[in-house]
């Protein structure tokens, strides 16, 4: 399968996500009431980074660029920042939202699951191992997505062409992370937990990945869409859980195995 078309399979687990849902209406309008109080709470504080954090710091960083460019510096700058600031909003957004709606995404994912033919069982976690699992999981998630941020800024730092290509490499990075997180799940119910076996999945299909997780994070990066489509994007990506892990459908492992 060529790239372009891997892509398009990608991007084709939403539109799949969204026809499962229509089946369960309920269980979707549950799932967004997590985003609702998420979004608020991410909003909020973009918009005091855009009117507090954003001027200061733009006139800080341009303070060696001759005067007659400067302004201009500060306004792509300032657009590079924010492009980068809703990136890591965007990842950290889907790692609450998950924790937050823990309860209404499981029941979400396990409804995907049995729609595809039943759902897999893994082997016993308690809930306490479980939780911290998830969040220090999610830390590392959230954490390296800052790390490849600030590199991407770099990037946008470069003479003429920097702003475009820092500001594409944010969102095909926060398109992996967000893969990452919408398929935890479904990895973690087959009992296959490790991040490193996530990222590995990932990796091994970088066009479907991108394919799904880039509109996923174009959807997520507006607020009103964000609280709407995340449970699709929740569907999408059990959906997509299972060709990344290379199944036609959930394999079941018995608890204990």
């Amino acid at each position: 399968m060529s790239f372009a078309s891997e892509l398009g399979s990608g991007a084709a687990y939403l539109l799949r996500g969204l026809t499962v849902l229509l089946r369960v209406p309920r269980l979707a309008l549950l799932g967004m009431v997590p985003p609702l109080v998420v979004s608020v709470v991410m909003t909020t504080m973009l918009a005091l980074f855009g009117f507090l954090a954003l001027g200061p710091l733009t006139e800080f960083a341009t303070g060696w660029v001759p005067e007659s460019i400067r302004m201009l510096a500060r306004v792509l700058l300032g657009i590079l920042a924010m492009v980068l600031a809703i990136v890591i909003a965007v990842v950290l957004f889907a790692s609450i939202t998950l924790a937050v709606g823990a309860p209404i995404y499981e029941k979400i994912s396990e409804s995907v699951q049995q729609a595809f033919g039943g759902a897999a069982l893994a082997p016993q976690e308690t809930l306490f191992a479980s939780v911290v699992r998830g969040l220090r999981q999610s830390a590392v998630v959230v954490g390296l997505s800052l790390l490849f941020g600030v590199a991407a800024f770099a990037l946008g730092l470069i003479p003429v062409i920097g702003g475009v290509v820092g500001s594409l490499a944010g969102a095909v990075i926060a398109a992996f992370f967000i893969v990452v997180e919408m398929i935890s799940g479904p990895f973690d119910r087959w009992g296959m937990r490790r991040l490193s076996e996530k990222f590995g999945a990932v990796n091994r299909n970088r066009a479907l990945a991108l394919g799904f997780g880039l509109p996923a994070f174009l959807l997520l990066s507006v607020p009103l869409l964000a609280v709407l489509l995340f449970p699709v994007i929740t569907a999408g990506g059990t959906l997509l859980a299972g060709e990344l892990r290379g199944e036609d459908g959930p394999v079941v492992v018995q608890p204990g195995r």
